[in-house]
């Protein structure tokens, strides 16, 4: 009766390609098949195993290429945007003493000036925070993944050993692609307040709010 229900399960993902039962699994590409597809897609790929003997060579769930790199590399990101987060609080602080010093001479200007402040602030702050958010969930997942014990049970659920398997390669690859962007586009951003020194009119000389934008 046992062997009858592992059977049962491990046939019962059908290939949305053609029906079929799913009862291969191609290494070199990473994907479940059914007679079909082999046929079609993989009859020229070296390593095409039947799901139960690809799992006998897994044994217990393996780490994914890259995986502790990437992990990693997503906690430096997030250390990295939680100081930005603080430097964006002091810089805000600071820039708000030094308005307020000419405030008393300029209030309906330097009110303006303040919004402007608010308003750039929070928007590099809110860009940070997605980014922030992304890593510090992709961080949690993999951690996860790698911290969850893995049972190798006789008789286990094969198919669903590789679909987990299929579902981290996939989380992998999409995290990959999210620290190389974030990589590429990553800025160091520090707001000021800036003043001219040869101011060619009063508003010019209350200064202004820039944020600076450098390569980390």
């Amino acid at each position: 009766m046992r062997t009858e229900s592992v059977a049962s399960r491990e046939e019962s993902k059908k290939c949305e390609l053609h029906g079929e039962n799913v009862i291969k699994f191609c290494v070199d590409h990473k994907q479940l098949c059914c007679v079909k597809c082999e046929q079609d897609n993989h009859k020229d790929c070296k390593n095409v195993k039947s799901i139960k003997d690809y799992c006998q060579t897994l044994g217990e769930m393996p780490e994914v290429d890259g995986e502790k790199t990437l992990l990693t590399d997503l906690k430096q990101l997030i250390n990295d945007m939680q100081k930005q987060k603080c430097y964006l609080e002091k810089d805000q602080q600071i820039a708000l003493e030094k308005i307020f010093e000419v405030s008393k001479s300029m209030n309906m200007f330097l009110a303006a000036l303040s919004e402007e402040l608010f308003e750039t602030k929070e928007g590099e702050q809110d860009q940070i925070e997605m980014k922030l958010q992304l890593c510090e969930q992709l961080w949690a997942s993999i951690k996860d993944s790698l911290d969850s014990p893995q049972t190798s049970v006789a008789g286990a659920d094969n198919l669903g050993k590789i679909v987990r398997y299929q579902s981290r390669c996939t989380q992998i690859t999409f995290a990959e692609d999210v620290v190389t962007q974030i990589k590429k586009s990553q800025r160091s951003v520090r707001v000021r307040y800036v003043t001219d020194t040869s101011p060619a009119s009063l508003p010019q000389c209350l200064g202004r709010i820039e944020a600076q934008k450098d390569l980390i």
